[in-house]
Protein backbone atom coordinates (compact mmCIF):
# COMPACT_ATOMS: atom_id res chain seq x y z
CA UNK A 1 0.00 0.00 0.00
CA UNK A 2 1.60 3.45 -0.94
CA UNK A 3 1.89 6.24 1.20
CA UNK A 4 -0.97 8.32 -0.37
CA UNK A 5 -3.52 5.78 0.19
CA UNK A 6 -2.20 5.20 3.72
CA UNK A 7 -2.28 9.10 4.30
CA UNK A 8 -6.14 8.97 3.21
CA UNK A 9 -6.66 6.10 5.49
CA UNK A 10 -5.46 8.24 8.26
CA UNK A 11 -7.31 10.66 7.17
CA UNK A 12 -11.24 9.19 6.54
CA UNK A 13 -10.17 6.84 10.42
CA UNK A 14 -9.85 10.68 12.06
CA UNK A 15 -12.95 11.32 10.19
CA UNK A 16 -14.65 8.58 11.73
CA UNK A 17 -13.65 9.07 15.09
CA UNK A 18 -14.82 12.70 15.45
CA UNK A 19 -17.99 12.09 13.77
CA UNK A 20 -18.52 9.18 16.42
CA UNK A 21 -17.12 11.38 19.20
CA UNK A 22 -19.48 14.44 18.05
CA UNK A 23 -22.60 11.78 17.15
CA UNK A 24 -22.48 10.20 20.52
CA UNK A 25 -22.35 13.67 22.68
CA UNK A 26 -25.48 14.60 20.58
CA UNK A 27 -27.34 11.49 22.01
CA UNK A 28 -30.71 11.41 21.57
CA UNK A 29 -30.92 14.72 19.82
CA UNK A 30 -29.63 13.25 16.75
CA UNK A 31 -30.43 9.69 17.05
CA UNK A 32 -34.47 10.87 16.98
CA UNK A 33 -34.35 12.44 14.28
CA UNK A 34 -32.42 10.24 11.78
CA UNK A 35 -34.42 7.01 13.55
CA UNK A 36 -37.61 9.15 12.39
CA UNK A 37 -36.45 9.22 8.88
CA UNK A 38 -34.87 5.80 8.46
CA UNK A 39 -31.62 7.25 8.29
CA UNK A 40 -30.18 6.13 11.72
CA UNK A 41 -29.71 2.09 11.16
CA UNK A 42 -27.39 2.94 7.59
CA UNK A 43 -25.47 5.88 8.92
CA UNK A 44 -25.04 2.77 12.01
CA UNK A 45 -23.46 0.60 8.77
CA UNK A 46 -21.52 3.19 7.25
CA UNK A 47 -19.49 3.73 10.37
CA UNK A 48 -19.15 0.50 11.28
CA UNK A 49 -17.87 -0.60 7.70
CA UNK A 50 -15.95 2.55 7.42
CA UNK A 51 -14.63 1.16 10.78
CA UNK A 52 -13.75 -2.36 9.52
CA UNK A 53 -11.86 -1.38 6.60
CA UNK A 54 -9.31 1.21 9.03
CA UNK A 55 -9.40 -1.52 11.10
CA UNK A 56 -8.02 -4.17 8.58
CA UNK A 57 -5.39 -1.58 7.19
CA UNK A 58 -3.86 -1.40 9.87
CA UNK A 59 -0.40 -2.84 10.61
CA UNK A 60 -1.12 -5.74 12.76
CA UNK A 61 1.97 -4.43 14.57
CA UNK A 62 0.19 -1.85 15.83
CA UNK A 63 -2.81 -4.61 17.04
CA UNK A 64 -0.53 -5.98 18.85
CA UNK A 65 0.37 -2.71 21.23
CA UNK A 66 -0.94 -2.72 24.68
CA UNK A 67 -2.83 0.53 24.31
CA UNK A 68 -6.05 -0.74 21.70
CA UNK A 69 -6.90 -3.83 24.05
CA UNK A 70 -6.90 -1.59 27.33
CA UNK A 71 -10.46 -1.14 26.04
CA UNK A 72 -11.11 -4.18 24.22
CA UNK A 73 -10.00 -6.35 26.48
CA UNK A 74 -12.70 -5.30 29.38
CA UNK A 75 -15.20 -5.05 26.26
CA UNK A 76 -14.96 -8.03 24.78
CA UNK A 77 -15.09 -10.06 28.22
CA UNK A 78 -18.30 -7.97 29.04
CA UNK A 79 -19.59 -9.21 25.75
CA UNK A 80 -19.28 -12.54 26.18
CA UNK A 81 -20.54 -12.56 29.34
CA UNK A 82 -23.94 -10.83 28.64
CA UNK A 83 -25.57 -14.38 27.51
CA UNK A 84 -25.07 -15.82 31.19
CA UNK A 85 -26.30 -12.19 32.48
CA UNK A 86 -29.64 -12.62 30.35
CA UNK A 87 -30.50 -16.16 31.23
CA UNK A 88 -30.22 -15.29 35.50
CA UNK A 89 -31.44 -11.87 34.76
CA UNK A 90 -34.92 -11.33 36.60
CA UNK A 91 -37.34 -9.39 34.28
CA UNK A 92 -36.54 -10.44 30.61
CA UNK A 93 -37.82 -7.09 29.59
CA UNK A 94 -35.23 -5.17 31.37
CA UNK A 95 -32.57 -7.67 30.15
CA UNK A 96 -33.04 -6.90 26.60
CA UNK A 97 -33.44 -3.52 26.69
CA UNK A 98 -29.87 -2.82 29.05
CA UNK A 99 -28.51 -5.28 26.34
CA UNK A 100 -29.19 -3.22 23.17
CA UNK A 101 -28.32 -0.44 24.49
CA UNK A 102 -24.67 -0.96 26.17
CA UNK A 103 -23.92 -3.67 22.42
CA UNK A 104 -24.66 -0.73 20.55
CA UNK A 105 -22.71 1.61 22.82
CA UNK A 106 -19.66 -0.50 23.18
CA UNK A 107 -19.87 -1.01 19.43
CA UNK A 108 -19.62 2.82 19.01
CA UNK A 109 -16.50 3.57 21.13
CA UNK A 110 -15.25 0.37 18.95
CA UNK A 111 -15.64 2.44 16.16
CA UNK A 112 -13.83 5.68 17.61
CA UNK A 113 -11.08 3.47 18.74
CA UNK A 114 -10.49 1.51 15.38
CA UNK A 115 -10.79 4.85 13.30
CA UNK A 116 -7.53 6.23 15.30
CA UNK A 117 -5.32 3.32 13.60
CA UNK A 118 -3.27 4.09 16.43
CA UNK A 119 -1.94 7.25 14.07
CA UNK A 120 -1.36 10.34 15.42
CA UNK A 121 -4.08 11.83 12.84
CA UNK A 122 -6.57 9.58 14.26
CA UNK A 123 -5.21 11.31 17.94
CA UNK A 124 -6.31 14.46 16.07
CA UNK A 125 -9.67 13.08 15.24
CA UNK A 126 -10.40 12.25 18.81
CA UNK A 127 -9.55 16.25 20.18
CA UNK A 128 -10.83 17.31 17.03
CA UNK A 129 -14.47 15.27 18.02
CA UNK A 130 -14.21 16.70 21.78
CA UNK A 131 -13.76 19.79 20.75
CA UNK A 132 -17.02 19.90 18.42
CA UNK A 133 -18.69 18.04 20.72
CA UNK A 134 -17.51 20.86 23.84
CA UNK A 135 -18.72 23.66 21.17
CA UNK A 136 -22.22 22.29 21.02
CA UNK A 137 -22.48 21.41 24.63
CA UNK A 138 -21.51 24.73 25.26
CA UNK A 139 -24.40 26.23 22.74
CA UNK A 140 -27.09 24.18 24.32
CA UNK A 141 -26.30 25.11 27.82
CA UNK A 142 -25.40 29.15 27.04
CA UNK A 143 -29.19 28.81 24.87
CA UNK A 144 -30.74 26.65 28.24
CA UNK A 145 -29.45 28.91 30.74
CA UNK A 146 -30.47 31.92 29.00
CA UNK A 147 -33.99 30.76 28.36
CA UNK A 148 -34.53 28.46 30.96
CA UNK A 149 -35.82 25.93 28.49
CA UNK A 150 -34.77 22.79 27.80
CA UNK A 151 -34.60 20.25 25.00
CA UNK A 152 -36.13 17.71 26.68
CA UNK A 153 -39.41 17.81 28.72
CA UNK A 154 -38.85 16.95 32.16
CA UNK A 155 -41.71 18.52 34.47
CA UNK A 156 -40.70 16.53 37.32
CA UNK A 157 -37.18 17.36 37.36
CA UNK A 158 -36.14 20.18 40.32
CA UNK A 159 -33.44 21.73 37.65
CA UNK A 160 -36.46 23.06 35.16
CA UNK A 161 -36.99 25.71 38.03
CA UNK A 162 -33.81 27.33 37.66
CA UNK A 163 -31.11 28.12 35.13
CA UNK A 164 -29.45 24.83 35.48
CA UNK A 165 -28.40 22.93 31.75
CA UNK A 166 -28.51 20.11 30.97
CA UNK A 167 -27.38 20.20 27.39
CA UNK A 168 -28.48 16.63 25.42
CA UNK A 169 -27.34 14.55 28.60
CA UNK A 170 -30.86 15.09 30.45
CA UNK A 171 -29.06 15.64 34.03
CA UNK A 172 -26.73 17.82 34.97
CA UNK A 173 -24.64 15.61 36.55
CA UNK A 174 -24.10 13.73 33.45
CA UNK A 175 -23.83 16.99 31.16
CA UNK A 176 -20.65 18.33 33.84
CA UNK A 177 -18.57 15.50 33.64
CA UNK A 178 -18.88 14.19 30.00
CA UNK A 179 -18.02 17.69 29.43
CA UNK A 180 -14.18 17.45 31.51
CA UNK A 181 -13.91 14.78 28.36
CA UNK A 182 -14.57 17.30 26.47
CA UNK A 183 -12.55 20.33 27.67
CA UNK A 184 -9.45 17.79 28.07
CA UNK A 185 -10.03 17.04 24.44
CA UNK A 186 -9.92 20.55 23.51
CA UNK A 187 -7.07 21.47 25.32
CA UNK A 188 -4.73 18.80 24.10
CA UNK A 189 -6.05 20.03 20.45
CA UNK A 190 -4.60 23.87 21.70
CA UNK A 191 -1.36 22.11 22.70
CA UNK A 192 -1.44 20.23 19.45
CA UNK A 193 -1.94 23.54 17.42
CA UNK A 194 0.53 26.41 16.52
CA UNK A 195 -1.99 28.92 14.84
CA UNK A 196 -1.89 31.80 17.81
CA UNK A 197 -5.83 32.50 16.93
CA UNK A 198 -6.59 28.99 17.20
CA UNK A 199 -5.09 28.86 20.13
CA UNK A 200 -6.89 32.11 21.65
CA UNK A 201 -10.36 30.64 20.29
CA UNK A 202 -10.11 27.10 21.76
CA UNK A 203 -9.06 29.50 25.16
CA UNK A 204 -12.33 30.81 25.13
CA UNK A 205 -14.29 27.88 24.19
CA UNK A 206 -12.79 26.30 27.20
CA UNK A 207 -13.71 29.35 29.47
CA UNK A 208 -16.90 28.88 28.39
CA UNK A 209 -17.24 25.23 28.74
CA UNK A 210 -15.85 25.63 32.49
CA UNK A 211 -18.51 28.20 33.10
CA UNK A 212 -21.58 26.13 32.03
CA UNK A 213 -20.18 23.33 33.97
CA UNK A 214 -20.12 25.31 37.10
CA UNK A 215 -23.94 26.75 36.08
CA UNK A 216 -24.90 22.92 36.42
CA UNK A 217 -23.94 22.65 39.85
CA UNK A 218 -22.62 19.82 40.04
CA UNK A 219 -20.28 18.76 42.93
CA UNK A 220 -18.19 16.26 40.86
CA UNK A 221 -18.09 17.83 37.90
CA UNK A 222 -16.71 21.58 39.94
CA UNK A 223 -14.49 19.35 41.00
CA UNK A 224 -13.19 17.67 37.98
CA UNK A 225 -12.82 20.94 36.93
CA UNK A 226 -10.64 22.14 39.16
CA UNK A 227 -8.67 18.80 38.72
CA UNK A 228 -8.38 19.45 35.15
CA UNK A 229 -7.28 22.96 34.97
CA UNK A 230 -4.71 21.89 37.83
CA UNK A 231 -3.05 19.86 35.24
CA UNK A 232 -3.26 22.13 32.39
CA UNK A 233 -1.50 25.26 34.70
CA UNK A 234 1.08 22.42 35.71
CA UNK A 235 1.47 21.34 31.90
CA UNK A 236 1.89 24.93 30.61
CA UNK A 237 4.12 26.29 33.45
CA UNK A 238 6.59 23.56 33.06
CA UNK A 239 9.04 22.44 30.26
CA UNK A 240 10.44 18.83 29.16
CA UNK A 241 13.95 18.48 30.50
CA UNK A 242 14.29 17.46 26.60
CA UNK A 243 13.16 21.10 24.94
CA UNK A 244 15.14 23.55 23.78
CA UNK A 245 15.99 26.92 25.88
CA UNK A 246 13.33 29.44 25.30
CA UNK A 247 14.05 33.05 25.35
CA UNK A 248 13.27 35.03 28.65
CA UNK A 249 9.80 36.68 28.48
CA UNK A 250 9.34 40.69 28.43
CA UNK A 251 8.30 41.50 31.85
CA UNK A 252 5.58 43.35 30.88
CA UNK A 253 3.81 40.22 29.64
CA UNK A 254 4.64 38.83 33.28
CA UNK A 255 2.89 41.67 34.81
CA UNK A 256 -0.30 41.73 32.42
CA UNK A 257 -1.36 37.99 33.54
CA UNK A 258 -0.41 38.47 37.38
CA UNK A 259 -2.52 41.07 36.42
CA UNK A 260 -5.34 39.57 35.08
CA UNK A 261 -5.18 36.39 37.72
CA UNK A 262 -5.58 39.20 40.05
CA UNK A 263 -8.55 40.70 38.72
CA UNK A 264 -10.01 37.09 38.39
CA UNK A 265 -9.53 36.34 41.72
CA UNK A 266 -10.90 39.83 42.88
CA UNK A 267 -14.10 39.18 40.68
CA UNK A 268 -14.78 35.53 42.07
CA UNK A 269 -14.32 36.85 45.72
CA UNK A 270 -16.75 39.75 45.40
CA UNK A 271 -19.09 37.20 43.79
CA UNK A 272 -19.38 35.71 47.04
CA UNK A 273 -18.76 38.61 49.30
CA UNK A 274 -21.71 40.78 47.78
CA UNK A 275 -25.29 40.34 48.13
CA UNK A 276 -26.27 40.95 45.18
CA UNK A 277 -23.92 39.40 42.95
CA UNK A 278 -24.38 36.06 45.72
CA UNK A 279 -27.52 35.60 44.74
CA UNK A 280 -26.68 34.64 40.90
CA UNK A 281 -23.41 33.06 41.49
CA UNK A 282 -23.71 29.20 40.78
CA UNK A 283 -21.25 28.49 43.07
CA UNK A 284 -22.52 30.09 45.72
CA UNK A 285 -25.88 28.43 45.31
CA UNK A 286 -23.66 25.09 45.29
CA UNK A 287 -21.78 25.51 48.34
CA UNK A 288 -24.99 26.27 49.97
CA UNK A 289 -26.94 23.31 48.78
CA UNK A 290 -23.58 20.90 49.77
CA UNK A 291 -24.54 21.34 53.80
CA UNK A 292 -28.52 21.35 53.60
CA UNK A 293 -30.67 18.14 54.61
CA UNK A 294 -31.23 17.44 51.51
CA UNK A 295 -27.62 16.51 49.76
CA UNK A 296 -26.95 14.87 52.58
CA UNK A 297 -29.79 12.67 52.72
CA UNK A 298 -29.10 11.62 49.01
CA UNK A 299 -25.88 10.88 49.87
CA UNK A 300 -26.83 8.70 52.54
CA UNK A 301 -29.26 6.94 49.67
CA UNK A 302 -26.01 6.49 47.23
CA UNK A 303 -24.49 4.32 49.96
CA UNK A 304 -27.68 2.63 50.67
CA UNK A 305 -27.65 1.63 47.31
CA UNK A 306 -24.20 0.57 46.84
CA UNK A 307 -24.89 -1.46 50.24
CA UNK A 308 -27.91 -3.26 48.39
CA UNK A 309 -26.06 -3.94 45.05
CA UNK A 310 -23.03 -5.96 46.66
CA UNK A 311 -25.67 -7.27 48.81
CA UNK A 312 -27.40 -9.00 45.39
CA UNK A 313 -23.89 -9.50 44.35
CA UNK A 314 -23.30 -11.54 47.43
CA UNK A 315 -26.70 -13.59 46.63
CA UNK A 316 -25.49 -14.87 42.71
CA UNK A 317 -22.56 -16.34 44.55
CA UNK A 318 -20.58 -13.47 42.63
CA UNK A 319 -21.30 -14.21 39.15
CA UNK A 320 -23.57 -11.38 38.79
CA UNK A 321 -27.28 -10.75 39.39
CA UNK A 322 -28.26 -10.69 35.62
CA UNK A 323 -28.67 -7.46 33.41
CA UNK A 324 -30.19 -5.07 34.47
CA UNK A 325 -31.40 -6.46 37.41
CA UNK A 326 -30.73 -4.08 40.37
CA UNK A 327 -33.83 -1.81 39.49
CA UNK A 328 -36.10 -5.03 40.11
CA UNK A 329 -34.00 -6.74 42.72
CA UNK A 330 -34.58 -3.11 44.46
CA UNK A 331 -38.18 -2.90 44.04
CA UNK A 332 -38.70 -6.34 45.10
CA UNK A 333 -36.21 -5.94 48.38
CA UNK A 334 -38.77 -5.24 51.58
CA UNK A 335 -35.27 -4.01 53.01
CA UNK A 336 -33.57 -1.90 50.70
CA UNK A 337 -35.31 1.06 52.16
CA UNK A 338 -36.37 2.90 48.96
CA UNK A 339 -40.21 3.70 48.15
CA UNK A 340 -39.59 4.90 44.33
CA UNK A 341 -37.11 2.33 42.03
CA UNK A 342 -33.97 4.63 41.48
CA UNK A 343 -30.86 3.51 39.49
CA UNK A 344 -27.63 2.40 41.06
CA UNK A 345 -25.68 5.72 40.33
CA UNK A 346 -22.64 4.27 40.31
CA UNK A 347 -21.25 2.20 37.12
CA UNK A 348 -18.38 0.26 38.37
CA UNK A 349 -20.90 -1.28 41.05
CA UNK A 350 -23.53 -1.79 38.60
CA UNK A 351 -20.85 -3.89 36.63
CA UNK A 352 -19.30 -5.49 39.60
CA UNK A 353 -23.78 -6.27 40.88
CA UNK A 354 -25.15 -7.49 37.29
CA UNK A 355 -22.00 -9.11 35.58
CA UNK A 356 -19.87 -10.10 38.28
CA UNK A 357 -16.39 -10.64 40.11
CA UNK A 358 -14.81 -11.63 36.73
CA UNK A 359 -15.98 -8.48 34.60
CA UNK A 360 -15.31 -6.30 36.76
CA UNK A 361 -11.82 -7.40 37.30
CA UNK A 362 -10.69 -7.07 34.00
CA UNK A 363 -12.24 -3.63 33.93
CA UNK A 364 -10.37 -2.38 37.48
CA UNK A 365 -6.93 -4.25 35.82
CA UNK A 366 -7.29 -1.52 32.29
CA UNK A 367 -8.06 1.31 34.29
CA UNK A 368 -5.37 0.35 36.69
CA UNK A 369 -3.21 0.00 33.78
CA UNK A 370 -3.82 3.31 32.31
CA UNK A 371 -3.08 5.37 35.69
CA UNK A 372 0.10 3.52 36.15
CA UNK A 373 0.53 5.09 31.96
CA UNK A 374 -0.54 8.46 33.31
CA UNK A 375 1.67 8.57 36.15
CA UNK A 376 4.88 7.11 34.95
CA UNK A 377 4.30 7.67 31.56
CA UNK A 378 5.38 4.19 30.05
CA UNK A 379 4.65 0.54 31.33
CA UNK A 380 8.29 -0.57 31.59
CA UNK A 381 11.61 0.57 32.02
CA UNK A 382 12.94 -0.31 28.43
CA UNK A 383 9.05 1.45 26.97
CA UNK A 384 10.06 5.42 25.66
CA UNK A 385 8.41 7.63 28.06
CA UNK A 386 5.37 9.52 26.87
CA UNK A 387 5.00 13.00 26.15
CA UNK A 388 3.82 14.47 29.35
CA UNK A 389 0.91 16.63 26.79
CA UNK A 390 -0.54 13.08 26.22
CA UNK A 391 -0.07 11.94 29.36
CA UNK A 392 -2.34 15.28 31.00
CA UNK A 393 -4.77 14.50 27.85
CA UNK A 394 -5.51 10.68 29.22
CA UNK A 395 -5.79 12.14 32.97
CA UNK A 396 -8.25 14.22 31.79
CA UNK A 397 -10.31 11.44 29.93
CA UNK A 398 -10.05 8.99 32.86
CA UNK A 399 -11.32 11.68 35.47
CA UNK A 400 -13.89 12.28 33.17
CA UNK A 401 -14.75 8.53 33.27
CA UNK A 402 -14.79 7.99 36.60
CA UNK A 403 -16.58 11.40 37.38
CA UNK A 404 -19.40 10.29 34.98
CA UNK A 405 -19.27 6.84 36.23
CA UNK A 406 -19.67 7.70 39.95
CA UNK A 407 -22.40 10.48 39.43
CA UNK A 408 -24.86 9.87 36.87
CA UNK A 409 -27.88 7.18 37.62
CA UNK A 410 -26.55 5.11 35.30
CA UNK A 411 -23.70 5.56 32.82
CA UNK A 412 -23.38 2.25 31.53
CA UNK A 413 -25.42 2.39 28.37
CA UNK A 414 -23.84 5.66 27.57
CA UNK A 415 -22.21 5.77 24.56
CA UNK A 416 -20.13 9.04 25.26
CA UNK A 417 -18.78 6.25 28.69
CA UNK A 418 -17.33 4.17 26.76
CA UNK A 419 -16.19 6.27 24.08
CA UNK A 420 -14.09 8.09 27.14
CA UNK A 421 -12.31 5.35 28.04
CA UNK A 422 -11.97 4.74 24.09
CA UNK A 423 -10.18 7.97 23.67
CA UNK A 424 -7.89 7.92 26.91
CA UNK A 425 -6.75 4.33 25.28
CA UNK A 426 -6.43 6.03 21.06
CA UNK A 427 -4.14 8.48 22.34
CA UNK A 428 -2.05 6.65 24.00
CA UNK A 429 -2.19 4.12 21.19
CA UNK A 430 -1.01 6.68 18.48
CA UNK A 431 2.08 8.06 20.48
CA UNK A 432 3.84 4.44 21.10
CA UNK A 433 7.00 4.36 18.60
CA UNK A 434 6.31 2.58 15.32
CA UNK A 435 8.39 -0.14 14.80
CA UNK A 436 9.05 -0.47 11.16
CA UNK A 437 9.22 -4.03 9.66
CA UNK A 438 13.06 -5.30 8.56
CA UNK A 439 13.70 -4.51 5.35
CA UNK A 440 12.26 -6.83 2.84
CA UNK A 441 10.12 -8.44 5.29
CA UNK A 442 6.46 -8.74 4.13
CA UNK A 443 4.13 -7.13 6.35
CA UNK A 444 0.32 -8.21 6.40
CA UNK A 445 -2.70 -6.50 7.32
CA UNK A 446 -1.81 -2.85 6.63
CA UNK A 447 0.72 -0.76 4.74
CA UNK A 448 4.08 -1.02 5.48
CA UNK A 449 4.63 2.43 8.03
CA UNK A 450 2.39 5.05 9.03
CA UNK A 451 2.90 8.47 8.05
CA UNK A 452 2.60 9.98 11.55
CA UNK A 453 5.23 10.14 14.16
CA UNK A 454 4.18 9.64 17.74
CA UNK A 455 4.55 11.84 20.98
CA UNK A 456 7.49 10.75 22.85
CA UNK A 457 8.92 12.74 25.42
CA UNK A 458 10.87 15.59 23.93
CA UNK A 459 8.88 15.80 20.55
CA UNK A 460 6.17 17.48 21.35
CA UNK A 461 2.28 16.93 20.53
CA UNK A 462 1.97 18.93 17.38
CA UNK A 463 4.95 16.32 16.06
CA UNK A 464 3.75 14.37 12.78
CA UNK A 465 6.18 14.40 10.18
CA UNK A 466 6.88 11.14 8.56
CA UNK A 467 10.81 9.81 7.96
CA UNK A 468 11.18 11.14 4.13
CA UNK A 469 11.75 7.87 1.99
CA UNK A 470 15.30 9.07 1.16
CA UNK A 471 16.18 8.28 4.99
CA UNK A 472 14.47 4.46 4.69
CA UNK A 473 16.79 4.44 1.58
CA UNK A 474 19.94 4.65 2.55
CA UNK A 475 19.47 2.97 6.23
CA UNK A 476 18.30 -0.11 3.77
CA UNK A 477 21.61 0.37 1.97
CA UNK A 478 23.91 0.75 5.05
CA UNK A 479 22.40 -2.40 6.22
Amino acid sequence: MNRHLARNLARLGALITAVTVIGGSLGAYAARPLADRGWLAPVYIALVLAAVVCAFTTPLRRWSAVPPWAFLAPAACLLAWMPYAVQVAPNAAAATREIDQLTLAIFTACVALAGTRGAPTGALGVRAGWAGALALSCAFGLWEIAEKTYLFRQPLAPWTERRIPVGTFVNPNNLSTAMIAMLAGALALRAQTTNAIARYAIDALVAVGSIVIIFTQSRSGVGALIILMALEVWRRTTRHPDASPQAPRSPRRRYLRAGAGVGVAGLVMASFVIPSLARINPLSELWSASWNGHTASSDRGRLRLLQASLRYLQESGYLGSGAGSFEPLLKADPHSGFKATTNLHNAFFEILSQYGVVVAAVMVAALGLLIRVCLAGRLGRRAPRLDRDVRVEMAGYLLSFVAFACTASSSLTYQTWWTILASACAVWWAALPVRRPAPGAQETGGPPSVVDRPHVAGSGVGASAARPPVVDQALHRLQ
